[in-house]
């Protein structure tokens, strides 16, 4: 029952007119090809694929027994609704009358209309195949010619009996010709499968499930296929805090980039940006208006990531075929890094849960186009429907034809052929399901014009009858083409995104017109972005990260998410060189948010949708960060969170693969997450090759030296709080959790291949979040290492430096007239002018020197850290006292310190230091300081009665903080109070001239005020 394979629709055809003769008429001037637009009738055509990499998906799985039995079927997925009913339907038009020009035909539409009457005087051609033979033998050569004998007894004494009554009636040409119509809707001509056990039962089609009682929402998915240039899509503006941005923008672009005057502007205040002018290409003056409405939000610099990478390990950690227009539009449609879930798209697997843990009635719906997105588990038997661009179709037979259709597709038993029997079933699921459509999709609806406008008219039609049609979620996918602007990519973008703008201005206004747009999430997005650099064609190049956008379904718009280049030039982390930059964000990302908005609100369903969010940890997009209504935060993030350093030792000097990486976080979440009962996320970083001492070892009298190797990587894990915030159980419980995990775990030679077994583990941070971060955190954690900057920063440092300069300064600093409150954290590199005494003079001083560096300002109040010292002692002594707030933040505090000797240190008034030290001459040892960041509001209270709403809380870029209370209450700068040098009213403040204006257009999380003159009410 496996042998076989469905034929490719062109062959079909080809096959039909070659076997029965197709001969020319004298009207047929050879001025056009015999078969017109077969693409869009029958899903192929000769010369004519959709891109490089053929009609359909080399790995496609049907759903049911051809994905049970293990086996692909890529012919398969041209057996869609609109390209079988074109297919069966030119067919049985070819036989009737001959390539004529009709809508039905295969031929060019329009061609000959008007005829004279006799037979095919208005076709081009006909099928000309005579028999002298009786009818029986007629059906034979038929049967040989058609299906190559596979027809089988049952089915040749069905179409003997249809003779014989059409005869009687008809006459025998028509007989003849009904017995050619008929023989192409068999599945002996269809596939090469073995057809004849039939179990006499009539096939049904498949069961259409009950609605369930919950809203309707739908996903539509605008793919520009060819690498959009997106960043003359999303550009910055000259003229406002953009223009240093834009500078570098048009340096590094030159010839591809966009004009300042060519832009829409857009503002991205509150975006976290590093600017917040940005322009819209001219020719999207819909994306625009969708974006100032409040509807929309961009998407800056995302793409396919299978990990967080850096511009320095992006080589080794990418696990894919970069700059590839195949696999990067498969990536960017599957969202499985690892292939988990092959043969499945991040929309199907929506699909999956919806339909199997929601029990919702779900549609997938192609728009004239083929998709690995739309595809779920294939056990689940839902084929992806494939509409056509315009109107709808249906198999409008005489219900005599049609009862004989289904009885030559009847029920057969299980050891009959497998492709030929879901040959039989899509037929039957098409007859029955293209009388609704029709219905439905012959409706009137607004127009939309351009290129790709019929395609979301079909959608908008589709969404209005979802009621009628009981269906509760949907996903539909539109995809245009051309965007490979290798060669004049400015006048190339002015000519194509028209087209883009036309459809999305439409289906907006159609949305809104229906009162849906918050019921439908609509994305516009492209397999990579393109180089910044120009080509010498006055194009760019295959890229990476690009620019994206998204509205409707209750977005908080207008915002730009993700992270915006800060620069351009080959020296920025995001340029890659070549001018490639480097997506921020994954498209885990983008589908996390949307996922949660959609109805996945468990996290085991949302590994089966994104297999591999676990490993991005917090970096995601939760469905607070994109919807109005959105309440679900990043599941397991917001809490505690500890990292360790680990080695693995191997025998051989590799990193780790991805695959291993991920499978020994999925490892480590899940017995952490047992041991605690609660989620936990991990994220492995940071990995180097070390080459250990290597082992001797005797053999006969020969002493052989055994290379070995560790690979040292740091995992991170972190666990949301079970209860009050001010709890510090967890961290405990999470750090013995997570060692006794990691030790099992690295020292499993199953999950590293060419492990020894042996592994270290050290514990380098941990600390409780002690209060809720109230700004937003680019990172999950604290670098653990420094990262170096390729050109000096033109600000000067705001903290003073932890380790003395190794060379004089040019521009010495003043000499402070008063000493310092606090002692130094470092060694004087001067004598002191009041030495002390010692009993035990030794003439080696102790050292002192730092480990581990960071930057304060990166560490935002809630969050926590560490500092590691190293200590060489040469006598037994108290080390004394070490401040650390001169290299932190006055607003940093203690929260333990540790040995690696056992020392005993403790701290005092939460800023020093104080370890009683007993160890040999030339020791090291390690004091491992951690800290975390207290709430602003902790250090410098003050009292505001706002009856609602928040108060404003500002951290400058040189380390002050502003605070005070939107209803004119008391100001302070630093802890100290200004409120008498400030001028302030409701929702501002000046403060020697700097006016500092407080919007309102993020969410409150104390709510809104209800009462005048007391802060922020809800529309100002």
């Amino acid at each position: 029952p496996t042998s076989g394979s469905p034929r490719e629709p062109i062959s079909k055809v080809l096959k039909y007119m070659r076997s029965l003769e197709y001969t020319r008429t004298p009207q047929d001037k050879m001025i056009y090809p015999i078969l017109d637009e077969m693409n869009l009738k029958v899903g192929q055509e000769v010369f004519s694929a959709p891109d490089q990499f053929s009609f359909f998906d080399s790995d496609y799985k049907p759903p049911g027994e051809i994905a049970s039995s293990g086996l692909v079927s890529p012919e398969a997925q041209l057996l869609s609704v609109s390209w079988l009913i074109g297919l069966i339907r030119g067919m049985v038009q070819l036989s009737r009358e001959g390539m004529t020009g009709s809508k039905d035909s295969f031929g060019r539409v329009g061609l000959l209309e008007e005829g004279t009457g006799e037979p095919y005087s208005n076709a081009v051609g006909y099928l000309s195949y005579q028999s002298f033979s009786n009818s029986t033998m007629y059906i034979g050569d038929l049967d040989t010619l058609l299906t190559n004998g596979r027809l089988g007894e049952t089915n040749k004494a069905s179409l003997q009996a249809i003779y014989n009554n059409t005869v009687s009636t008809f006459g025998e040409e028509m007989a003849r010709r009904v017995i050619q119509q008929l023989i192409a809707t068999t599945p002996a001509f269809h596939t090469t499968s073995s057809v004849e056990r039939k179990n006499g039962k009539k096939r049904l089609p498949a069961p259409t499930a009950l609605p369930a009682e919950v809203e309707y929402k739908a996903i539509v998915v605008f793919n520009l296929f060819g690498g959009l240039d997106s960043f003359n899509v999303l550009v910055p503006k000259d003229g406002g805090d953009c223009s240093d941005l834009y500078s570098d923008y048009r340096r590094e672009r030159g010839i591809a980039g966009m004009l300042d005057k060519n832009l829409l502007p857009i503002n991205a205040t509150g975006s976290g940006q590093p600017c917040t002018d940005f322009g819209v290409h001219m020719k999207l003056p819909s994306f625009k208006k969708i974006y100032d409405a409040g509807h929309g939000i961009f998407l800056a610099n995302f793409g396919h990531l299978s990990k967080p990478v850096t511009k320095y390990d992006w080589r080794l950690e990418t696990r894919t075929d970069l700059f590839s227009h195949f696999k990067m539009n498969q990536e960017a449609q599957k969202v499985d890094a690892f292939h988990e879930q092959a043969g499945t798209g991040v929309l199907g697997r929506l699909l999956d849960i919806m339909q199997e843990k929601k029990n919702m009635t779900v549609g997938p719906i192609a728009i004239d186009t083929v998709t690995v997105m739309l595809d779920g588990k294939p056990h689940l038997g839902r084929p992806v429907d494939i509409l056509p661009d315009n109107r709808g179709k249906r198999l409008d037979f005489s219900p005599e034809l049609q009862a004989a259709i289904e009885n030559l597709n009847s029920d057969t038993r299980i050891n009959s052929g497998i492709f030929s029997n879901y040959f039989s079933q899509t037929l039957i699921n098409t007859m029955d399901k293209t009388d609704t459509l029709w219905e439905y999709l012959n409706t009137p609806i607004r127009d939309i014009s351009g290129l790709r406008g019929n395609n979301f008219e079909q959608v908008l039609k589709m969404i209005g009858s979802a009621s009628s049609r009981g269906v509760n979620r949907e996903a539909f996918f539109v995809e245009l083409g051309g965007f490979d602007t290798h060669s004049s990519v400015i006048p190339s973008l002015d000519d194509k995104l028209p087209t883009v703008d036309e459809a999305i201005d439409g289906f907006y206004n159609g949305l809104n017109e229906m009162n849906m747009l918050d019921k439908v999430t609509t994305i516009i997005i492209s397999e990579f972005g393109r180089t910044i650099s120009p080509n010498t064609n006055d194009g760019s190049d295959h890229g990476w990260g690009g620019n994206y956008f998204l509205f409707g379904g209750g977005l908080e718009g207008r915002r730009i998410l993700g992270n915006y280049p800060e620069g351009f030039a080959e020296s920025d982390p995001t340029n890659i060189g070549r001018g490639r930059i480097l997506p921020t964000k994954s498209w885990d990302a983008l589908w996390y948010g949307v996922s949660r908005w959609y109805g996945v609100d468990d996290d085991t369903d949302m590994d089966h949708v994104l297999p591999n969010n676990q490993i991005f940890g917090c970096d995601l997009l939760s469905e607070w960060d994109l919807y109005k209504t959105g309440n679900e935060k990043i599941s397991g993030c917001g809490g505690s969170m500890i990292s360790f350093d680990l080695s693995v030792n191997l025998n051989q000097p590799r990193y780790l693969t991805g695959k291993e990486q991920k499978n020994a976080c999925s490892e480590a979440i899940q017995q952490v997450s047992n041991v605690l009962n609660r989620t936990t996320r991990c994220t492995i970083t940071d990995q180097n090759i070390i080459k250990l001492e290597p082992n001797r070892r005797k053999q006969r009298d020969r002493t052989l030296m055994d290379s070995s190797f560790a690979v040292n990587f740091i995992t991170t894990m972190v666990t949301r709080l079970p209860g009050p915030a001010s709890d510090n159980t967890d961290v405990t419980d999470l750090v013995t959790a997570a060692e006794e995990a990691l030790t099992n775990i690295t020292a499993d030679t199953s999950l590293f291949k060419n492990s020894t077994g042996e592994a270290t583990v050290i514990k380098i941070t941990e600390a409780p979040s002690q209060f809720p971060s109230i700004l937003f955190s680019i990172s999950p954690g604290p670098s653990i290492s420094s990262s170096i900057s390729s050109e000096p920063s033109p600000k000067p440092s705001t903290v003073p430096s932890i380790t003395p300069s190794s060379s004089p300064s040019s521009s010495p600093s003043s000499i402070s007239s008063e000493p310092s409150p606090k002692p130094s954290t470092v060694p004087s590199i001067t004598p002191s002018s009041s030495p002390s005494s010692s009993p035990n003079p030794t003439n080696t001083p102790n050292t002192l020197s730092l480990e581990t560096s960071f930057n304060p300002s990166e560490i935002l109040q809630g969050n926590v850290g560490s500092i590691i010292y190293k200590v060489t002692t040469h006598q037994a002594e108290n080390i004394g006292h070490m401040s650390i707030t001169s290299t932190l933040d006055e607003i940093l505090q203690i929260t333990n310190i540790a040995s690696s000797d056992g020392w005993d240190c403790s701290a005092s008034n939460d800023q020093f230091i104080d370890c009683s030290a007993s160890s040999l001459p030339e020791k090291s040892t390690l004091i491992t300081v951690h800290f975390s960041a207290l709430s602003f509001e902790s250090t410098y209270p003050i009292s505001c009665d706002n009856k609602g709403g928040s108060d404003f809380f500002i951290k400058f870029e040189n380390g002050s903080f502003l605070r005070g209370c939107s209803n004119g209450g008391p100001v302070y700068l630093d802890g100290t109070d200004i409120t008498e040098f400030v001028s302030t009213k409701r929702n501002s403040v000046t403060l020697n001239g700097i006016s500092l204006d407080l919007t309102c257009e993020d969410r409150f999380p104390d709510g809104w005020s209800e009462l005048d003159g007391y802060g922020p009410k809800q529309g100002d």
